[in-house]
């Protein structure tokens, strides 16, 4: 993959990169007006975290495509490390939650972990894919960075409606 060819990917990475910043501080402000019942519910405070570190990773992601005549091998490590640590990271901040009783079905810890693997996993790729490991190209990182919106976005729409509305986001009583 040539200069050009990355320097083709730009509009992509501005309006991702903004959007992705202006969707975390979405989740600030979410997680602001819901704090007391965010913190009463363990796992919660950790699923806030990991909604801003998915739409910080978009964004240094798509920053790291905007760095001028960086070469695609260059592009291509700092992609893969990006989303090796970032993955590493998350699962350190989800796992201890999943061993926390809650009222939340299993189905929603799972969807959880696939909505980390969905947004992380396709940055590796495409820093693996810069690297000459396989095909793709940035059109992993599109997907990665997409699905790092849907997934932060659905947690700031928990943090906003679904602790108040729903049951399942209470604390269990403990005797």
């Amino acid at each position: 993959m040539s200069h050009e060819d990355i320097a083709a990917w730009e509009g992509f990475a501005v309006a991702l990169a903004g959007a992705s910043a202006v969707l975390a501080g979405l989740v600030f402000v979410a997680v602001s007006i819901n704090v007391e019942r965010i913190v009463a519910v363990p796992g919660l405070p950790g699923r806030a975290g990991e909604s801003v570190i998915v739409f910080l990773t978009a964004l240094i992601a798509c920053a790291f495509v905007l760095v001028p005549d960086q070469s695609a091998t260059a592009l291509g490590i700092e992609l893969l490390l990006l989303g090796l640590l970032v993955l590493a990271l998350l699962f350190l901040i989800l796992v201890p939650t999943l061993r926390v009783p809650s009222r939340q079905p299993t189905s929603w810890h799972a969807a959880r972990v696939v909505g980390i693997l969905t947004a992380m996993l396709p940055i590796v790729l495409a820093g693996g894919s810069l690297l000459h490991w396989l095909p793709g190209g940035l059109y992993w990182l599109l997907g990665g960075v997409l699905a790092a919106v849907v997934v932060g976005t659905a947690n700031a729409w928990v943090f906003l409606v679904e602790v108040v509305r729903d049951q399942r986001y209470r604390p269990i009583d403990v005797p």
